[in-house]
């Protein structure tokens, strides 16, 4: 199976949709989608990666399913009404995430005392974990421990249109990565396509591995600029 992880077109946050640029790019990359016979769309529930996904799913015939956990702002306890006021820990600046007593935390960074003031985090790091097993496994991908357990094997392409928030939460999960490490040393671009192998035969034991990291290519074919988020062109 491959899982194609995709952050939405260039958004127009005040209005949860996509700038007209970020139509264009939604459209570009539902030709490249088209191209690598996508067969399942997964989204989040904010406009700005639905509007993102409904070309491929134009192109391809195919019905988008909506996942809420996919959201990026859900940063909360909902139980305990603690909200995480400041923000992600991923938006630390270096200095804080990749200092030897964070590394070493792993994937309990949480407990670091650089991330103390995170309220609500670890909540929602849990949550993505378990909702991100209980979609695995609906896929035929059991985790156990750090790997995965391939209970149905298939050729499957599988596209999760999200955000760049969410995307930088969920990859070092699925790739047991450190977060900090990861949260130093990756970004994605509007509309990068970000694509997983999950291989292996019935019964085997697999990790998946990261074939592409937020590619662009089908900007470059349709001639569309890429402008980053410190506004450099690429």
């Amino acid at each position: 199976m491959l899982l194609y992880i995709v952050r939405h077109g260039e958004p127009d946050y005040d209005h949860d949709t996509l700038t007209p640029l970020g139509f264009e790019q939604a459209e570009a990359l539902a030709k490249k989608m088209k191209q690598s016979g996508i067969t399942k769309v997964f989204s989040s529930p904010c406009g700005r990666a639905k509007h993102t996904a409904e070309p491929t799913c134009r192109e391809l015939g195919l019905k988008m399913e909506v996942l809420d956990w996919l959201d990026e702002a859900r940063n909360y306890d909902p139980d305990k009404g603690i909200v995480n006021k400041n923000g992600w820990p991923y938006n630390s600046p270096p200095e804080i995430m990749k200092t030897d007593e964070v590394v070493a935390s792993g994937d309990k960074w949480y407990e670091a005392p650089a991330y103390s003031d995170f309220i609500g985090a670890k909540y929602r790091w849990d949550e993505v974990s378990e909702c991100s097993d209980k979609l695995l496994e609906r896929l035929g991908f059991r985790r156990e421990g750090r790997n995965y357990r391939v209970i149905a094997p298939n050729d499957e392409k599988v596209a999760v249109f999200c955000h760049e928030g969410m995307s930088l939460v969920w990859l070092p999960q699925l790739l047991a990565i450190p977060p900090s490490l990861f949260w130093t040393s990756f970004e994605m671009t509007h509309s990068g396509v970000t694509v997983l192998c999950f291989c292996g035969g019935e019964g085997d034991l697999t990790a998946p591995t990261c074939l592409v990291h937020s590619d662009m290519s089908h900007l470059y074919k349709e001639g569309i600029k890429m402008k980053y988020s410190n506004g450099q062109v690429l």
